[in-house]
């Protein structure tokens, strides 16, 4: 390459769904492990990336029928706090990253 040519940008994914993939199964594999975590005293996020159209809010979300990341999760979270004293939970929507119209 050129030295003025921008270097690749490569990415490292830990698993990559399949379109048919169902909302239960990417919360079996992203998020409910991480519950457990929370309650060991660590932070957590869950980040939805990818282009638009592509299934992200439907995925988080899901509907009545078939709740997303985001319902399970939240089920799992107040089934773990059963007899907790005290538990704070926040959750957060970044939008609008910048002008280039990411979010």
């Amino acid at each position: 390459q050129q030295e003025d040519s921008p270097q690749p940008i490569t990415f490292t994914f830990d698993r990559v769904f399949n379109p048919r993939s169902l909302q239960s199964e990417v919360y079996e594999y992203a998020a409910k492990p991480l519950i457990e975590d929370l309650f060991q005293g660590y932070y957590a996020t869950v980040f939805a990336y990818g282009q638009t159209g592509s299934g992200k809010t439907f995925t988080m979300t899901g509907s009545h029928e078939m709740p997303g990341v985001i319902p399970l999760t939240i089920d799992a979270l107040f089934a773990a706090c059963a007899g907790q004293a005290s538990v704070e939970i926040d959750a957060s929507q970044v939008r609008n990253i910048d002008s280039r119209g990411f979010g």
